[in-house]
This record gives C-alpha cells, structure tokens and sequence, in this order.
C-alpha cells in the first residue's frame, strides 16, 4: 500500500491492511480497484478509531490518512483454558500508535434458584486471574495466569484494551473448563497446629469435621485432601489427624508432607497405646548428593549400606527411611538409590520427595 495524504483507499488496500494485521474485520474485504467508502468500513472492522469519520457520510469515499486503528489483541487460546490452572498470552497489535491499558472483569457461572436460568455472575471479589503488563504505547505481548478452578462450572474473563482516552476499546473473553471433580469417600479427621495436636484433637468428637479423600485410598496413602465431597476444592494447610495418624497438607502445593503417628491410636474412639516403633525390613541402598551421583554410586558394593523400611513396604513406595532395625532412628537428609530408583529423604519433615529412575 502506498497511498499518499487525501489519496482515497481500494478494497485492494483493505486486503493489504488485513493481511499485515493493521485492521481485524467481522468480515474479510474482497479485493478490487473500486474505491471504499465510509459505510464499509464501519461494517468490517473491530478497531477501526470511528471518531476520525465522524463528519463523514456513509456513502463517502474514505481517504487513507483517515483509516487510523485502535490497539486490538488476539489470544493464543480462547477457549481451551484448563481447568487446573493455565497460562497464556496475548499479543497487542497497535498500528495505531495509541497508548493503552488493559483490565478484566471475572465471571462465574452461576446456578440461580427457580424459576430463573443459570447466567454469568460477577464475580467482584475473585482474585483467580492476572496479567501483565497492563498498560503500554508498543505492541507487546501480555502474558497471563488462570489459578487452579476450584468450582464445578466454567469461569469466564472478560479482558478489554482501552485506547484514546476511553474513546476506543476492544473486548475478547477467555474461558476456563469446569472442574470435572473425582469420586471421594469421607474422612473423619481433626486438625492442629502441629501432628501432636492434631493427634489430641480427635479424641474430642467434636473437634472432628468430615473431610474427603480419593475413593479406595487409605488415609496414609491419600494423596490429595477436598472440603467437598464433588473433590473440587482443596482442603486449607495444616495438620490433620483421623486419631491413629496425623499428616501436614500444603493447599498451594497440592501434597501432603510428613506421617506422624500418634501416640495413642484414636482413631476408633478408643485410648489404645501403639507401638511407635513400626516393624522394619532391611534396604540396601547407596547415597549421592545428587539423583545422578547416588544411582551411580550403587555399581560399588562397597558403597552400599543397609538402611530400614516399614516392613511390606517396596523401596518406591516406603514412607519413612531408619538407620536401624528397630526403627528409632531417622536416616540424614540426603539422596538415596537401590540402584534402580533414587529417592530424596528430607529427616526434619520426615517425608521422601522425588523419584527418580536410574
């Protein structure tokens, strides 16, 4: 395109400004040599600055320097957000030369009692959504977040560049997936600050709240914790105790760290001591200060040692790492390999983390 000042535009020339992203039409302009007027341009295109037109009529023919865009932005994905959470961007194209901001307003869907139809709410205190950067004169690319969706309906964003002093806007709605849920059973369990209290608390049948779990999983081996019994929202962090074991959820990290047992097993009401000391089988494994180093380090027998883990269990699915057979002495901190797996062993919070293969 080369028009010149008062030089009047072609359809020719709208396919040109469409093809370099300059103008974004509801209907794509067919070519031709035939000189465009007012009227289609006001039909066609999503950002196109109207108030440079304004004392034109409709059937006007247009000249170039009139045809000025506001900043628009399309977005990588619209409709295919996760409901686990997802990030994304949104490139801003800005012929125009306008600064710019953007802002949101958040949506939930809403299940209004009879006889009125579900609908979109706002939803003014959600904080589930950011992005950045918010305002700008270049056409940058804006990258947003969309937090873990703890309900069973979709969430929706409305997201608007604002050009010109208000004058010029554009809007586009991102969409986030409901929340599918799991099947859970309930858990009876009681929290604290701490395992012990945790512990304690449960005795008190009214310090106990129903929790939930994934169906078929115990309490040790649960691993995740809902408020709700769809499993679609996570329960806060803190210790919680169904009276025989307590354990430390983290809501942010979607993990349980740590299995205390409790000194007197509660959990079914009863007082009855347990013996702190689980029975242990014997585990041969070599120590690195890496994944890597320890897995490599177990081709040297003589670099193996015996440690202990809860009888019955595999060394992948072991919970607790001893010295000694008795089980009274926690393993140090560090990496651990039987040369097919390396775990890493965390002494202070009593927990494995990671899992990696040799």
């Amino acid at each position: 395109m080369g028009r010149a000042y008062n030089q009047i535009i072609t359809h020719d020339d709208l396919v040109w400004m469409e093809n370099n992203n300059l103008l974004f039409p509801e209907i794509p302009a067919v070519g031709g040599k035939l000189c465009v007027i007012r009227g289609t341009l006001n039909i066609h295109y999503k950002n196109l600055d109207t108030s440079l037109l304004t004392n034109y009529p409709t059937n006007r023919l247009v000249p170039y320097q009139r045809v000025k865009q506001y900043p628009i932005f399309t977005v990588d994905f619209i409709n295919s957000l996760d409901w686990d959470g997802d990030t994304g961007t949104a490139q801003v194209f800005n012929a125009g030369g306008y600064s710019w901001t953007i802002s949101w307003k958040l949506f939930k869907w809403w299940i209004y009692p009879p006889p009125l139809d579900p609908d979109w709410q706002e939803d003014t205190g959600g904080s589930w959504f950011s992005a950045s950067p918010t305002s700008g004169s270049n056409a940058p690319t804006i990258n947003f977040t969309i937090d873990y969706n703890d309900t069973p309906e979709q969430r929706m964003v409305e997201l608007t560049i604002t050009s010109n002093g208000g004058a010029n806007s554009y809007t586009t709605y991102l969409y986030q997936d409901a929340n599918p849920g799991v099947d859970t059973q309930s858990m009876p369990v009681s929290t604290g600050s701490n395992a012990e209290n945790a512990c304690l608390n449960f005795v008190n049948e009214a310090g106990r709240l129903d929790y939930y779990i994934k169906d078929g999983y115990t309490w040790t081996g649960a691993d995740v914790l809902y408020v709700n019994e769809e499993g679609t929202e996570f329960a806060p962090t803190g210790w919680y105790s169904n009276g025989a074991w307590a354990r430390n959820w983290n809501k942010a990290n979607k993990t349980f760290y740590g299995l205390t047992q409790c000194e007197e097993d509660n959990s079914d009401g009863g007082g009855d001591p347990v013996d702190p000391h689980p029975e242990t089988q014997a585990i041969a494994v070599s120590t690195g200060s890496d994944a890597a180093s320890a897995c490599t380090n177990y081709a040297n027998v003589g670099s193996r040692l015996d440690y202990y883990i809860e009888d019955g269990y595999t060394w992948t699915g072991a919970t607790v790492l001893y010295t000694d057979d008795a089980g009274t002495t926690l393993a140090d901190t560090g990496w651990y390999s039987n040369g097919s797996w390396a775990r890493y062993w965390n002494k202070a919070n009593e927990t494995f983390y990671g899992l990696t293969a040799c």
